[in-house]
């Protein structure tokens, strides 16, 4: 995992010339920010990542070239969506699930 760490390192300073909302960039902070969250369970980082490539990216995305312009919203989506799930309360300490009638079916109208 430490290769693999230093490795986004490097890539992701290499990647610094490029534009914030280049779509190699973006899909760099991605993967990054999964394999912290899920590698190296370093959620902290991982949103922090995550958060800092899609805020600059959205600050450029109404510049971008139309060419790059659905991939880099495609990517962005895919950030947000990781954010919102990293970032969501643990449904283990507020869900309440009915277990009395588990791995019985549904009785049907045929049924009665």
């Amino acid at each position: 995992a430490e290769k693999s760490r230093k490795s986004y390192e490097d890539a992701t300073t290499s990647a610094a010339s490029l534009e914030h909302v280049n779509p190699i960039r973006l899909g760099l902070a991605l993967n990054y920010s999964v394999f912290q969250y899920e590698i190296l369970k370093s959620d902290e980082e991982a949103c922090k990542l995550a958060s800092a490539a899609f805020e600059s990216a959205m600050t450029e995305l109404g510049n971008v070239k139309d060419d790059c312009y659905r991939e880099a919203a495609l990517i962005l989506q895919l950030i947000k969506d990781n954010l919102a799930l990293w970032t969501a309360p643990d449904p283990s300490n507020n869900q309440i699930v009915n277990t009395e009638d588990a791995g019985e079916p549904a009785a049907t109208e045929g049924d009665a």
